[in-house]
Order: C-alpha cells, then sequence, then structure tokens
C-alpha cells in the first residue's frame, strides 16, 4: 500500500475501508478525536486584552496606526474613525477582530494551546495528515508512554463505536435485502417530511400510518423505505442516529442518514433482481 509523505496512508486506504470495512481505514476518526479537543488561547499584551482589559499592545500590521478603546469589547478607535469590533468564539479559543481604516482585516494572534490529550493529538495528526486509525498509530512510536496509553484509549473506544455501527448497518441491509420485506409482519419504516425531516418508526400496517401522520402534518410527507423489524430495531436505530434527533422519533434528514437510506434501498432494489 502507497503512503504519501509524514507517513500517512495515501486514497488506497479510503478504498480498503469501503470496500473491506476496516474501521482503522475510517477517515472520521480524525474528526471524532477534534470533537473531545479542547483548546484554549491564552491573550497577554495583544489585539484581544487591549479591547477588553486596556493594557494590551497592537498596531496596524499594514499602516502601523495604533488603536484606542472606545467601549471594552466592542468599539476602538483608528484616528479619528471609530470602528466595531467583531469577536469570534471558535473551538480553539476567542479571537477578536477589527478592518483597519486601510482596509487590512486585523485579528489577535495568539496561538491556541491545547489543554488534553485529543487537542494534542488533533494537533499531531493534522501536522502530519493523519486521519485514520492507521495512520496515527504510525505517531505512536513518538510518543510518551502515557500519551500512548491514552492514546489506546481514545483509538480502541472509536473502533468499538464503529464495529457497533456497522452491525446496525448490517442488520438493515439485510433486513432489506429479504423478499418478506412487504409480506406482512412489523416492519420499520423511514418517512420524510417537507420540511428535511425524516421520522423513524415503526407499524404493522404502514399505509394507515403514514396516512394518521400526514393527517397532523404540515407538509406533505413521503415514504422512503421499510424493513422488515420490530421495537428493537427501531430502538437501535434512534440509538444509531440520536446525534441528529431533533424530537421523539424525528430526526435531521441529513447527508448521513439519507445515505443509509440509499444504501439499504439498494440491498432491497437488488434482491427483486
Amino acid at each position: 500500500m502507497r503512503r504519501r509523505r509524514g507517513g500517512a496512508l495515501d486514497i488506497d486506504a479510503a478504498k480498503v475501508y469501503h470496500t473491506h470495512m476496516d474501521h482503522r481505514y475510517n477517515p472520521t476518526f480524525y474528526d471524532i478525536v477534534v470533537k473531545q479537543a479542547r483548546w484554549v488561547i491564552r491573550h497577554k499584551s495583544c489585539l484581544y486584552e487591549l479591547a477588553y482589559k486596556r493594557p494590551g499592545e497592537h498596531t496596524c500590521s499594514n499602516c502601523g496606526k495604533t488603536p484606542t478603546v472606545v467601549k471594552a469589547g466592542t468599539l476602538v478607535q483608528v484616528g479619528s474613525r471609530d470602528i466595531e469590533l467583531t469577536t469570534r468564539r471558535g473551538q480553539r479559543g476567542i479571537s477578536i477582530t477589527y478592518v483597519c481604516p486601510c482596509g487590512t482585516e486585523q485579528s489577535c494572534a495568539c496561538q491556541a494551546s491545547a489543554i488534553n490529550f485529543p487537542a494534542r493529538l488533533a494537533d499531531e495528526m493534522t501536522a502530519k495528515q493523519a486521519r485514520s486509525v492507521a495512520d496515527t498509530d504510525l505517531l505512536v512510536e513518538s510518543m510518551s508512554d502515557s500519551e500512548a496509553s491514552n492514546y489506546a484509549t481514545v483509538r480502541d473506544a472509536f473502533l468499538r463505536a464503529e464495529t457497533a455501527k456497522q452491525r446496525t448497518v448490517e442488520r438493515i441491509r439485510k433486513a432489506s435485502a429479504d423478499e418478506k420485506t412487504s409480506q406482512g409482519g412489523e416492519v420499520v419504516y423511514f418517512v420524510l417530511s417537507g420540511d428535511n425531516r425524516i421520522k423513524i418508526g415503526t407499524s404493522a400496517n404502514v399505509e394507515k400510518r403514514l396516512e394518521a401522520l400526514q393527517t397532523s402534518s404540515a407538509t406533505r410527507l413521503s415514504l422512503l423505505l421499510t424493513v422488515p423489524g420490530g421495537v428493537d430495531m427501531e430502538t437501535e436505530l434512534h440509538r444509531r442516529f440520536k446525534h441528529i434527533r431533533e424530537s421523539g422519533e424525528w430526526f435531521k434528514g441529513t447527508p448521513e442518514l439519507r445515505s443509509f437510506i440509499e444504501g439499504a434501498l439498494f440491498y432491497k432494489s437488488r434482491s427483486v433482481m
């Protein structure tokens, strides 16, 4: 398998993941690490401190003019002009910006510092272009014993979660390919609303259930998919997509959920060919 500079795996890794569902090559590992990461910006003698506390120092990087505070955290004056400040609260901390009369945007240049292990790991993964577990495993040699132990915890939790998700996917795919899908019994249904929400429920009579739902809905509803299964499968699906739940059995119609449904429809269509 080819590797690109820095030790990270190239596009072949994606083929391994999508073909064999080997979660060590799943590129979403980086996204999971970032969600757990925490950074903070410790401002000192900077634009941010000037704007809020007045002891900071700052001059425009283009024209060299120095702002003075008119209203803390809201307004500065450069020359004779009052200029609004913009505060940005990002994952890596709080920063502040303004546009100088010379037309150059000025921002606090203080760097964010990682305050937990996932943040330090995310920074290292970014530097080495690592996104999957397989990529990141190559970085273990440079970790201390405690960092390697922390990495093992994050790594194993991700692989367990992805394996559990895959079991759910395979169950749905198998059910979708089952010729008995529409031959009676309880099914799990996916219904799309006009405002791009998807209901995941269960019923023994989907047509009547859809009619009842339509009566109380302000938008047009359409049936996307049914698969054999009862409350247990419904509960499993609710747990699988809990991060996009809006309320009750309604979920956001995200690309992730739509892709899941499209995959199930594909397997279902193959069963009747």
